[in-house]
């Protein structure tokens, strides 16, 4: 290698040095990027972070289960009393007693003293749990909660089908059936002599239905009952009512072409006449549906 080439190396040797250092220095001046120098969590900056509006301590409820579901197999249920701590609950499969405490559960139908598992009503009559059922009548638990009363057409019920029960504040209880209202003076329950049966023969259509599904007793000792043909009303031994003629509602042939479903309600009523024979009451003519 002659003198003029070893200059010539030499003098790329040296810029290339130069180049490099001054590469080095600007990246170690140049600011880091910006995932990288990016502040930290406003939290750690303040010190410890208070819990969040959805952060809860163990002690507090979760707000995402304020719905807690209870399997009850195949049963439906139609009925719900709360007492207490104990929530009572009529289902086509009994009544199940519910406490609320320890979650224990207990099962009536049947096995236990009903005349049928079918559950339309729940309420307490006399300090007693009262159980309306389809096809079994009026039910009271005894007192020490083993073991029930038992109320049918025996005893002066007007239909083993009971929608509701309730006791006036004159002591008269008020029973809704599949074929009339019941009205027990006194609350003697005992005593088939205190029993009444209203109907819409004996009442000349005063009751404008004997399906009666509600009763309600106002400030002034008016009894209201909801039926299938209308809302009645007994006062004193007078009777009044309302339906689609007098302005309750409309007639089904009248509104039927303004609204959403296209069967006649009134078919519906079909089905508790199938319940019948389903419950294993054969020998009742399913035909028969007041």
């Amino acid at each position: 290698m002659n003198k003029f080439s070893l200059i010539a190396a030499l003098v790329i040797l040296a810029v290339a040095v130069v180049a490099a250092y001054q590469l080095g220095t600007q990246q170690a001046t140049e600011p880091a990027p910006a995932e990288e120098t990016s502040a930290a969590p406003a939290a750690t900056a303040a010190g410890p972070r208070e819990p969040s509006a959805t952060t809860r301590s163990p002690a507090a409820p979760d707000p995402n289960a304020a719905f807690t579901h209870f399997r009850v197999g195949k049963r439906n249920v139609k009925a719900i009393l709360s007492d207490g701590p104990i929530m009572w609950v009529g289902t086509s499969g009994g009544v199940i007693r519910y406490d609320t405490r320890n979650d224990e559960h207990r099962l009536f139908d049947n096995r236990s003293g009903l005349l049928a598992n079918g559950v339309f009503h729940l309420s307490k009559l006399h300090g007693r749990l009262a159980v309306g059922t389809y096809g079994g009548g009026l039910a009271l638990m005894k007192e020490n909660g083993e073991g029930w009363d038992i109320y049918n057409i025996p005893e002066g019920l007007a239909d083993a089908f009971v929608y509701d029960v309730l006791e006036a504040k004159n002591g008269d209880v008020w029973i809704a059936t599949w074929s009339g209202a019941n009205r027990v003076r006194g609350g003697e329950l005992d005593d088939p002599s205190k029993w009444d049966t209203f109907t819409v023969k004996n009442t000349d259509g005063g009751l404008p239905n004997d399906w009666v599904y509600g009763l309600a007793e106002d400030e002034d000792g008016v009894v209201w009952m909801a039926t299938e043909g209308g809302l009645a009303r007994y006062s004193g031994g007078n009777w009044e009512n309302w339906n689609h003629e007098s302005g309750l509602g409309a007639a089904y042939q009248k509104v039927r072409d303004q609204i959403s479903f296209t069967r006649d309600p009134a078919q519906f009523s079909k089905h508790h006449a199938r319940q019948k024979t389903e419950m294993g009451l054969e020998k009742v003519d399913v035909a028969y549906n007041p």
